[in-house]
Parts: structure tokens; C-alpha cells; sequence
């Protein structure tokens, strides 16, 4: 899936015994707004709501068009290599964390699923059902 300003890239499945969750980036190619970013990851949550899986022989996971649980959407602004997608060793074009989940019953990770000394630096912020963890150092040039 890709747009003018944006594309996603590196969908995994991370589902678990009865939820089902995807993790991916989207990849900015340029640095946009946050407003225009949260619009991105709505029409993407609207998207990737009825993802069809295939049953996984190994694994008692949701499979078919079932309703996704959780989507964890990490956003990054124009990369020039794996190393900048990577919170840990390069953080300068990660813009933000988004985590869809589908409503209240589904469980959180824990401090957005990062290392809490990461996580306690991050403006955070909800807006429907999407819970934003955004870069401080994220600014629109």
C-alpha cells in the first residue's frame, strides 16, 4: 500500500491464542503534519480491519476475514537505510508509534511495546482507538 507521501512496508503477522495483531512501518517521503499523519493511520486502521489470514497449523490464532484486534504501526520519515527503522540505534527519523486496538477488552503492550527509559520521553496521546506515541524531536520542517 503506498500513497504519495507515504507507503507501509514490512507487514508481519504477530498475532497470538486468540488475537490477531499486525505489526508495520509506514515509511513518510516526506515529513508531513501530525494531523495528516493521524489521518494516514485512520484510513489504514479502515483498510486493514479485515485482513484475511490463513490458519496456522502450529498456533490457535484467529484466521479468515475475522476483525484484526490490534495493529501496532511504527511511522518513520524517510530513511536512508534498515538502520534508521530502528529505534534503539538510530532514532532520527522515527516520527511515532501508533497502536490500534479494535476496543477495551483487547490487552495493551506494556509502555507501547518499547523499553520504558524510550517510552517515558514520548508525547503521548489517543484518538479514537489509536494510542499515539510521538518523537519530541519530530518537527514538520
Amino acid at each position: 500500500m503506498e500513497a504519495e507521501d507515504w507507503y507501509v512496508e514490512a507487514v508481519t503477522n504477530v498475532s497470538l491464542e486468540g488475537l490477531k495483531r499486525f505489526k508495520f512501518r509506514i515509511i513518510l517521503n516526506r515529513r508531513l503534519e501530525k494531523s495528516k499523519i493521524n489521518k494516514v493511520i485512520d484510513q489504514l486502521t479502515l483498510r486493514l480491519q479485515f485482513l484475511d489470514t490463513p490458519p496456522n497449523p502450529t498456533h490457535s490464532v484467529k484466521a479468515g476475514t475475522t476483525e484484526v484486534d490490534a495493529l501496532f504501526i511504527d511511522v518513520y520519515c524517510s530513511p536512508t537505510s534498515r538502520r534508521e527503522c530502528n529505534l534503539l540505534l538510530d532514532p532520527s527519523s522515527f516520527v511515532c508509534l501508533a497502536n490500534y486496538y479494535r476496543d477495551n477488552s483487547v490487552p495493551r503492550l506494556e509502555h507501547g511495546g518499547i523499553p520504558f527509559p524510550i517510552w517515558r520521553n514520548y508525547k503521548k496521546n489517543t484518538v479514537g482507538n489509536v494510542e499515539y506515541a510521538w518523537n519530541p524531536g519530530y518537527v514538520v520542517a
